[in-house]
């Protein structure tokens, strides 16, 4: 069962050369080897355009670096990631990219692409910017927050490289928090000495994303930029979002399986700062909303902002919860948790999950159909998955560098059994087999709005698709 954006049906398909040759409803050409995959789904192979591997930050540095972070990727059907810059305030864009590059090649075992992260804006700075994008760096990240770790561009910088991406068709994705408010913030619950884990949720409610949110809606559409909100969390955030949508102009919107799958309760319970990440995890009423925004492509991307600690990295800050080092792993398990809460549940149609884990984050980072397409000419990035088998998630045998999963114990209903990339196997029956630096550093097209308008589509798909698997043809 061929398992796409659009449709599912049943074929074979034949590879040659590191690309899909041939799709057919009978048997294709001679084949040096035949895979069976009867009973199975093949899926495009998944496409996580989050990651934060070995990041460094105050207290620790992410346990994944490029070499376990795509390994573990490759073992949960993930054949492309999209890693970040490190941009430093008095350096060039260019010079980070090429110290990201030099941490990554040879090293990843999967395709990779790299997000240019802006953290301070002057006239230098914006004239890189039609340079990367004519270089294949298309994606641009800036930080409505953390103005003490140097990161926070304010609106005049945010306004400035909105314009200027517009120019040359490039895309600004935000991490959209009111930096000075959840400063504030969290200085008052410190002062009070409130330093729980669960007050790291406290330092930063819903207002702090969604007016940043708005703000940065309404800055896009000022310089009729093209914008993309990393890792949306709350229900006022999406109603922002689909407001802008119903109102004809395009903003595109990610989340993320720990905003899905899990609420701020768990920051109560033994452990419960492992588990802080940024933006906070929130409330089961916003878990909600996020499933429907998906259904109704209000959310176009489901990415995992892989930042893994162990719990030794995360006991560094415990004395109080803005120093715990933020973020999770998730790279490995996204797509079984997804299908058995999102497909297998009723959230979402199997070609939905395809759409939001492949198809359209292919198509907004410039791509698709090289990546994210099961069709004649793309490559051979494939995941031969099989919908029956149950599994429970234990951090002892999952390939990502950590000692902690925040969805230990949960149990799956959908594995992943092959992993290929070019052609080549990858991963097989959940051991990794293959070759650190196969992967490849993609040079992306441009950002083409007219071919990432998901919305209406999303809406017809949820209306008519006929039970979780989505339709047959």
């Amino acid at each position: 069962m061929i398992v796409t954006a659009e449709k599912s049906y049943r074929a074979e398909i034949g590879i040659k050369d590191g690309r899909i040759a041939q799709i057919s409803g009978g048997q294709v050409s001679a084949a040096a080897q035949v895979l069976d995959a009867e009973g199975k789904w093949i899926l495009p192979g998944i496409i996580d355009v989050h990651t934060h591997m070995e990041l460094p930050m105050e207290l620790a540095t992410s346990c994944d670096d490029f070499t376990t972070g795509t390994r573990a990727a490759a073992c949960g059907g993930v054949t492309t990631i999209i890693d970040f810059s490190l941009h430093r305030k008095g350096t060039s864009l260019e010079a980070s990219l090429r110290d990201r590059r030099r941490a990554a090649d040879g090293r990843v075992a999967v395709d990779y692409g790299l997000h240019a992260e802006i953290v301070e804006v002057n006239e230098a700075i914006l004239d890189e910017i039609p340079r990367l994008v004519r270089d294949g760096v298309t994606s641009f990240k800036l930080y409505m927050a953390y103005r003490r770790d140097g990161r926070m561009v304010d609106d005049g910088g945010l306004y400035a490289v909105l314009k200027r991406t517009a120019e040359v068709s490039g895309l600004v994705m935000v991490h959209a928090e009111n930096g000075p408010l959840l400063e504030h913030l969290t200085e008052q619950l410190l002062m009070d000495g409130k330093v729980a884990p669960i007050f790291h949720a406290r330092s930063r409610p819903h207002q702090v994303e969604e007016e940043a949110v708005r703000r940065a809606i309404y800055l896009s559409r000022f310089a009729h930029g093209h914008l993309y909100i990393v890792h949306l969390t709350t229900s006022q955030a999406l109603s922002a979002v689909q407001e802008t949508h119903d109102g004809g102009f395009p903003v595109w919107a990610e989340t993320c399986p720990q905003y899905l799958l899990l609420d701020e309760t768990v920051y109560l319970g033994e452990g419960g700062g492992d588990f802080i990440a940024t933006p906070p995890l929130r409330s089961p009423k916003d878990r909600e909303a996020l499933w429907l925004g998906l259904a109704q492509g209000g959310i176009s991307v489901i990415s995992t902002d892989h930042c893994p600690f162990t719990k030794e990295q995360k006991r560094l800050g415990m004395e109080r919860f803005d120093r715990i080092p933020n973020g999770l792993p998730g790279v490995e398990t996204s797509l079984p948790l997804i299908y058995t809460h999102g497909v297998y549940q009723g959230h979402l149609t199997a070609n939905q999950l395809v759409a939001a884990m492949s198809a359209n984050p292919a198509k907004i980072f410039g791509l698709y159909p090289a990546k994210g397409a099961l069709e004649v000419g793309s490559d051979a990035d494939l995941v031969i998955f099989d919908p029956q088998v149950e599994f429970t998630i234990s951090a002892k045998a999952l390939h990502m560098n950590t000692d902690f999963s925040p969805y230990q114990g949960f149990t799956c209903r959908g594995a992943v059994q092959l992993t290929m990339l070019r052609g080549r196997i990858i991963a097989q029956n959940s051991q990794f087999c293959g070759s650190s630096g196969y992967g490849q550093f993609l040079h992306r097209r441009i950002f083409e709005p007219d071919n990432c308008q998901f919305w209406s589509t999303h809406e017809k798909a949820s209306s008519s698709a006929g039970g979780p698997a989505g339709q047959e043809d």
